[in-house]
């Protein structure tokens, strides 16, 4: 069991790793595959994985900011 504030505390951290998780995904990874020495077919397809990683992690952090509001609004201080 966990007290709310603690859980949070815990979402709240979560989310921060998280949201500095899309721009490594987003910029930093798909600027190394321009340095690669890959064929254009697979770059594109690297690239094409790599967003889709970004879009999921994005639907993610909305998950996981929808809980943390749940929590927040509820009466509830164990979980």
């Amino acid at each position: 069991m966990i007290r709310k504030n603690n859980l949070l505390n815990k979402l709240d951290r979560l989310l921060e790793l998280e949201r500095r998780l899309i721009p490594l995904l987003d910029k930093h990874l798909s600027t190394s595959l321009d340095f690669s020495r890959l064929s254009k077919g697979d770059r594109d397809l690297s690239l094409d994985f790599l967003k889709s990683r970004v879009n999921l992690q994005k639907k993610h952090i909305q998950l996981i900011e929808s809980i943390k509001k749940e929590i927040e609004e509820s009466k509830q201080n164990v979980y």
